[in-house]
């Protein structure tokens, strides 16, 4: 039986994500997040160049530096990669 995703978005709150850093691993959450109708990708953040990614699900692309505008607008965040967990530590007080 398919479900209709966008009928059960409307009837079921959606989890908020946000990814942070867009590389293998990011790329497979972003794919894990379309299969989850409970779930919506919000934005993905980068320390490059934001214009230099192609997200593929069509979100914005957002350079690190706007992570702190969304804290009331995802709910969770995932971090992509090792070096990203310890820019946070240092430069975000969330």
């Amino acid at each position: 039986m398919a479900v209709n995703k966008s009928l059960f978005k409307e009837a079921v709150m959606s989890i908020r994500i946000g990814i942070l850093g867009y590389g293998n691993l990011s790329r497979g959450v972003e794919s894990a997040i379309r299969q989850n109708p409970d779930m919506e990708l919000v934005a993905v953040f980068t320390r490059r160049n934001p214009e230099s990614l192609k997200v593929r699900s069509g979100v914005p692309a957002l350079n690190v530096s706007e992570l702190e505008k969304y804290k009331d607008k995802i709910d969770v965040l995932v971090l992509g990669g090792g070096s990203a967990q310890t820019f946070l530590l240092r430069h975000l007080s969330m």
